[in-house]
């Protein structure tokens, strides 16, 4: 089954998800990294707030994104971040 969501709706989606797993501490079975995952030196893309590396989780290749941070940041407010990662077939 395919659900075609419009960009409004998906928006909704996500930010109901984030919001339900905040306040449960919580993530989706999905949206967990159950085996290692690989990270390399080879950049793919770097913006202002993190860089786009090359990694391989479950034997796929995958985009990691990385936080940028400083010695200024506040550590405290800096929230946990998980990625959700799919290997067709």
């Amino acid at each position: 089954m395919t659900h075609n969501l419009k960009p409004a709706e998906k928006q909704a989606f996500s930010v109901t998800l984030r919001r339900l797993a905040e306040r449960h501490g919580l993530l989706p079975d999905r949206m967990k990294i159950t085996e290692e995952l690989k990270v390399s030196d080879e950049e793919l893309g770097s913006g202002g707030f993190g860089d786009i590396v090359l990694g391989t989780y479950k034997g796929c290749a995958v985009a990691v994104k990385t936080m940028k941070v400083t010695l200024q940041d506040d550590f405290l407010i800096i929230r946990k971040v998980s990625n959700s990662v799919s290997c067709p077939g």
